[in-house]
C-alpha cells in the first residue's frame, strides 16, 4: 500500500454550482498507486473567498452512497464572510461525492486534502 497525500480543491459560485470527486486512477498519481490502494476524499477546511458579499449565508451540501448503496445528500458548510469566512472538517469519503452551492452566490473555495 502506497502512504500518498495530495493537495486538491474546487471553487462553487453562482456560474459553477457543482462539483464532482470520483475515486480513480489517472493523470499524475497513476503510477504512483498499485492495486491494493484505495483512494479516499478527506475534507479538512473551507473558506469563501475574499469577493463573497459580506452577510450572505454560502450553504455547500455533499451527495454521495451511503453503506447500502442508497444516495445521502448533508449540509457540509454554512459560511459567511462577515462573520463565519473558514471552518475546519473532518469528513472522510470513499465514493463518488457531489459538492452543490445550494444558497449563496459567491461562495469561493472549497479546499480538501485527498489522503490513499
Amino acid at each position: 500500500m502506497t502512504d500518498l497525500i495530495t493537495f486538491w480543491g474546487c471553487e462553487l459560485n453562482s456560474s459553477n454550482k457543482e462539483n464532482t470527486w470520483a475515486p480513480g486512477r489517472g493523470g499524475q498519481l497513476e503510477s504512483t498507486l498499485d492495486d491494493s490502494d484505495e483512494m479516499m476524499l478527506t475534507l479538512s477546511q473551507a473558506c469563501v473567498g475574499a469577493s463573497a458579499k459580506e452577510n450572505e449565508w454560502n450553504v455547500v451540501d455533499v451527495q454521495t452512497r451511503g453503506r447500502t448503496g442508497n444516495a445521502v445528500q448533508h449540509t457540509i458548510m454554512q459560511l459567511k464572510r462577515s462573520s463565519i469566512p473558514h471552518c475546519q472538517l473532518s469528513i472522510l469519503l470513499t465514493t463518488e461525492a457531489t459538492f452543490k452551492l445550494v444558497q449563496g452566490e459567491s461562495s469561493k473555495v472549497v479546499f480538501v486534502c485527498i489522503e490513499f
